[in-house]
């Protein structure tokens, strides 16, 4: 079971990661991995995933790493926020040792830094 945080001021806010003074811990939701996902519902082959989960990317990768060492699928990473650090989510796809290879889709510049908006991994 985990803490969600509703933003009352726009519900695209909502997080399992992030709080802030807007943000008020209203219920507590159970959550699954895609390992256990994909073992319940028998899939032979993963081709595809695809994270968009402000800030929580690394850990749902490693709550996906059975799937990821078996049948080694793209990912598309969302690193358009500011808190995501891509940095770190490289980092634990390049720790499965499976030989990915990072490209970026469109970037912007955010404080003088340039930033991906997604991080392709094929």
């Amino acid at each position: 079971m985990l803490p969600i945080y509703r933003n009352h001021k726009n519900t695209v806010g909502d997080s399992f990661v992030f709080e802030d003074l807007n943000m008020v811990a209203s219920e507590r939701l159970e959550l699954t991995t895609i390992d256990k996902l994909a073992q319940e519902l028998e899939l032979e082959d993963v081709a595809l995933i695809k994270l968009d989960i402000k800030g929580a990317i690394p850990k749902a990768l490693r709550g996906t790493s059975e799937i990821i060492r078996r049948h080694k699928p793209r990912l598309v990473l969302a690193a358009d926020e500011f808190k995501e650090d891509p940095v770190q989510m490289r980092d634990v796809v390049y720790g499965f040792g499976l030989g990915y290879q990072l490209s970026c889709g469109a970037c912007f510049v955010q404080d003088l830094r340039v930033r991906p908006h997604v991080l392709f991994f094929d």
